[in-house]
């Protein structure tokens, strides 16, 4: 946040409580006495930096290089106990924030509208459960996906300088048989050694002679 106030960057967000160590802000107990919707500030005069704890249905810090928590409207926010929505004052902080949500905010919206409900699973589940609904709010339409490319079976023939190369093409034999991949039509226990392929080696299909040679 400082270094965005020396580049005249206007910045305005949340932060964890951990991150405002130096803002000694009202515990939550004297928030909870004051009410909801009470809110405390503090101002850097170093650094031109406003942090804001604001106690809404849940407490909210605000960190903001611009704007303070005044001037405050009114908004309707939903009450738990009374079931009705009931006018409060929020901080002009809050409200920047708000009309600017973006991002990261946007995002765990529809994921926490849209939550994929899963029973009894342990809580490595849970960041799986993550990892599947984000990559379901950020993947793109069928439109636009790239048809499958076609497969295409490899051969197994060997290539030219090794199937006419006339040095040990010694006959074998196979425990199955196998299509003869000379005339393709008969099966064979026979195979080349060298070419790793069946061929027929008997009576008038003998083809082993006619595979080997150009």
């Amino acid at each position: 946040m400082c270094n965005l106030n020396q580049f005249g960057i206007l910045a305005n967000g949340t932060a964890r409580i951990n991150r405002m160590s130096g803002c000694q802000f009202k515990s939550d107990k004297e928030f909870k006495k004051e009410g909801r919707c009470t809110y405390d500030s503090k101002f850097d005069t170093n650094s031109g930096i406003v942090g804001c704890k604001w106690f809404d249905n849940k407490f909210v810090h605000l960190f903001s290089n611009y704007i303070g928590p005044k001037p405050t409207d009114e908004v309707q926010r939903w009450s738990i106990t009374s079931k009705t929505r009931i006018p409060v004052q929020r901080p002009a902080v809050v409200k920047e924030y708000n009309s600017f949500m973006g991002g990261v905010d946007l995002h765990n919206m529809p994921v926490e509208i849209y939550r994929i409900n899963i029973r009894n699973f342990a809580q490595y589940a849970l960041i799986l459960s993550g990892k599947i609904k984000v990559k379901k709010r950020g993947k793109p339409s069928s439109s636009n996906s790239t048809p499958p490319q076609k497969k295409y079976k490899t051969s197994t023939k060997p290539v030219n300088d090794i199937r006419f190369y006339c040095y040990e093409h010694w006959p074998g034999n196979l425990d199955n048989k196998q299509r003869c991949k000379h005339c393709i039509k008969a099966y064979s226990r026979t195979w080349c050694s060298k070419c790793k392929l069946a061929l027929c080696y008997t009576g008038p299909c003998n083809y082993f002679k006619d595979y080997h040679q150009k």
